[in-house]
């Protein structure tokens, strides 16, 4: 291992230690809040009566806090539960938020499907809910299902959206049964903001499905001024230049060209009106309007370099190859790797061979070669490389083509251009979204499995806020109580510590000592949920601090992951022109795997860290640390009651005004008794419910757990069906791609040649123009010397 990743090893080890010493401080004795009270000292006899009425004062307020709660968390929980639906929606809406959209789903179905919420005036509104979240998770079949329930059943409120994400859903799987339906519940509606999107969206479904003559028909109901009109004009002008009729598609594109939309959707249909009027000038042969249509779209708009590439062909056709070449030469200028400098490129070559600039030619030319060839060889070894061709693409698409293998085995420009076949981009949907829908369902697996461990330990209280909230008040009172029986304590020993021998006082010196000592660490507990919600965010923000310092190591991680995978791509494109020794060669190899594995092994323990902060995270509660100090308090206890059996055995000497004060003290005691056995039966009925209610939990999350697998088994099947389905779309894809790359940089070495064949002509020319002008010479020079032989 490197010595970077020995340090962060180290600093992983380091988050370790601090996070298990966090854990074993929440295992002692909290620290107090504040201070530490000391402990009450001995009462003076002459406050006796008075500290007994005060005892007494408190005792009637415990009783009417002990009656309030048990009113206000023990019927209402024995004998209704209906806020339960909307609990459910609170929670389904906030795993949307999380963009959660599976566990939405599952939260949402059991609402939608159980006969007992039909009637819940609510209910639509959870169908719309069940629909939404399943369209988002890309699941069109469910969302299907449930939309059409909606525009069947839900009423007006839901009837347009609903429509409207059904033609989409149409749209997007290319399943159009149905659509006729559609078409005829659209031309029920009225034009109107919502609505002109349902036209648009149908519209655009019917043209993609190539029912032009509908489509025409339905985009011309879409009402100017809402969002999809120039889209819609956009799509009629296209209809009528298929349909033939330029000169009507003309007046609608310019239409859309002297608008001045907002947003990107907008610039962007402006663009391709000025695109399409170019287009339309060009085939008419109104080269110079069409230039002028050309030179509307801005340097900053994805076709800057496609309309360029247009214009420069105006220029050729026109004969005006300087200008021509001005335009190739702006458009390669642009940052941008875009399919059209592909041709552009070839094209600036063929150009300057017609403008007689044969050295330019050939360097323009061979930049082409120099600049593709490489890319087109790395393709041909690659697809012929791998035995199984097909799985390996498919491996590629699984990791987006953005993922180290793919980094490292391909140029940028070949990942850029294979995704943009809409053959291979719809492959990297359907094997994102399976990887996606695996990632989910993993996910639901890892909660349910959380949750019923939550329900299984004696944390399952802070699973349910209304039973924490009142297991905390119970203890609250508990508290309250074992504070009243220390006053007691402390009166009785006021009064019989006066009346009894030497002896006797040191007996109860001893019995004292022991329970102050206890006072004092019960003392130095919180006394309210309050003072524990100072411990909990004390312990909460360690937690955060120890997240903090695992998301720095992820990073690190992250960057170790970059710099291999650098070292990795360097390593596979250049091993062609390395001469290392074999050996060396393996051995270097090896070491990087070695990294990779310790990488892999430093994220596993990172992995394991952030699973202990969560399970942390999860155990945490008011209720569980007040629970957590329930130990000290019983020894507390059972130290009064030590203290108490002495003083009952000892005031048998005591005069009668002193037994008397005892025996009021013994009053209350009885009574605080009966509060323990009222507050244990409180604590009892808590428990009972919670016992109900988690086993309850449990069978709906077993029953989710159920439809989670189900879920899982047909996300298996999908997968099992759609196995070397994609990787065989990538593979050919790429094969396009490869071809494209072979295609032009044999076009530019044909161009070379023809430079060289141009060039030999040429020369050829010169040569026989030369031998011409020798042999008319010669000719010359015979004539003369026959001439002069004659004489």
């Amino acid at each position: 291992m490197s010595r970077r990743n020995r340090d962060f090893a180290a600093a992983l080890a380091v988050a370790a230690s601090l996070l298990i010493s966090s854990f074993a401080w929440a295992e002692d004795a909290p620290p107090a809040p504040a201070a530490a009270p000391a402990a009450a000292p001995v009462v003076p006899i002459e406050d006796v009566p008075r500290e007994i009425e005060q005892a007494e004062q408190r005792l009637r307020g415990l009783a009417e806090r002990l009656d309030f709660i048990y009113k206000e968390y023990v019927i209402p929980q024995e004998t209704r539960d209906t806020e339960r639906f909307e609990r459910r929606m609170s929670r389904a809406e906030i795993q949307v938020l999380l963009k959660d959209y599976t566990s939405a789903s599952v939260l949402l179905y059991e609402i939608v499907e159980d006969p007992a919420n039909k009637a819940h005036p609510a209910y639509f509104d959870a169908v719309s809910s069940l629909a939404n979240a399943l369209y988002l998770d890309k699941n069109y079949f469910g969302a299907r299902e449930y939309y059409r329930r909606l525009v069947e059943k839900g009423g007006r409120k839901y009837f347009q959206g609903s429509l409207k994400r059904l033609i989409e859903i149409a749209s997007e799987t290319g399943n159009y049964d149905g659509l006729e339906t559609y078409f005829s519940l659209v031309r029920q509606l009225d034009a109107g903001a919502l609505s002109s999107d349902i036209f648009y969206v149908l519209g655009r479904s019917l043209y993609l499905r190539g029912d032009v003559t509908r489509a025409l028909e339905i985009f011309q109901t879409v009402a100017d001024g809402t969002s999809h009109f120039l889209q819609a004009r956009y799509f009629i002008g296209t209809i009528l230049v298929k349909k033939g009729r330029f000169a009507d598609a003309q007046a609608i594109f310019e239409d859309i060209a002297r608008r001045k939309p907002e947003g990107k959707a907008g610039r962007l249909v402006t663009d391709l009106a000025h695109m399409a009027i170019g287009r339309i000038l060009y085939e008419q042969g109104k080269y110079l309007e069409a230039a002028d249509a050309y030179q509307a779209i801005d340097r900053d708009s994805e076709y800057f370099e496609e309309s360029v590439y247009e214009v420069a062909w105006i220029y050729i056709k026109k004969g005006e190859f300087e200008k021509a070449l001005q335009a190739l030469d702006i458009m390669l200028l642009a940052p941008r790797e875009v399919p059209v400098l592909l041709q552009s490129r070839v094209l600036r070559g063929n150009l300057l061979i017609k403008m007689g600039k044969h050295e330019d030619a050939v360097e323009s030319f061979q930049d082409v070669v120099s600049r593709y060839g490489p890319i087109k060889d790395n393709l041909a070894a690659l697809i012929d490389k791998h035995e199984d061709p097909v799985g390996y693409f498919e491996k590629l698409l699984g990791e987006g083509l953005s993922q180290v293998e793919a980094q490292k085995a391909l140029p940028e420009v070949v990942v850029k251009w294979a995704a943009m076949d809409k053959q291979v981009g719809k492959a990297i949907t359907v094997v994102k979204d399976l990887e996606g829908s695996r990632k989910s369902l993993d996910e639901s697996f890892k909660m349910i499995e959380r949750i019923t461990g939550t329900l299984d330990s004696e944390n399952r209280v802070n699973m349910f806020p209304v039973l924490k909230e009142a297991r905390v008040k119970g203890i609250e009172l508990k508290l309250e109580l074992d504070s009243v029986r220390g006053m007691l304590n402390r009166i009785e020993d006021a009064v019989v510590s006066s009346k009894v021998s030497a002896a006797e006082r040191e007996e109860l010196s001893a019995a004292r000592a022991e329970r102050v000592r206890l006072e004092k660490q019960v003392g130095q507990m919180p006394k309210s949920q309050d003072g524990y919600k100072q411990i909990s965010s004390q312990f909460a923000r360690k937690l955060q601090d120890l997240e903090q310092v695992a998301f720095k190591m992820s990073v690190d991680i992250d960057g170790i992951k970059a710099q291999l995978t650098a070292i990795d791509k360097w390593y596979y494109e250049t091993r062609d022109k390395r001469s290392n020794d074999p050996d060396d060669e393996k051995r270097f190899h090896e070491k990087i795997k070695i990294e990779w594995n310790a990488v892999a092994e430093l994220g596993g323990d990172l992995r394991e860290v952030l699973g202990v902060i969560d399970k942390e995270k999860t155990a945490m509660g008011i209720a569980t640390d007040m629970g957590r100090d329930e130990k000290v308090r019983q020894a507390y206890r059972d130290a009064l009651e030590t203290e108490r059996k002495m003083f009952d055995r000892l005031r048998k000497k005591l005069p009668e005004d002193a037994i008397k004060l005892c025996e009021r003290v013994d009053a209350i005691r009885a009574r605080l008794s009966q509060f323990y056995n009222d507050i244990g039966k409180f604590e009892g009925n808590l428990d009972r419910i919670l016992t109900a209610k988690a086993a309850e939990l449990k069978e709906k999350v077993f029953a989710e757990k159920k439809l989670l697998e189900s879920y899982n088994a047909q996300a298996d099947m999908v997968r099992k069906d759609t196995e070397n389905l994609v990787g065989r779309i990538a593979y050919n894809g790429f094969r396009q791609a490869h071809r494209r790359f072979y295609d032009l940089v044999l076009q530019a070495d044909v161009g070379i040649i023809d430079v060289v064949w141009k060039q030999k002509e040429e020369e050829s020319k010169k040569i026989l123009k030369i031998q011409s002008e020798l042999d008319r010479e010669m000719k010359g020079v015979v004539d003369e010397f026959s001439e002069a032989a004659e004489k």
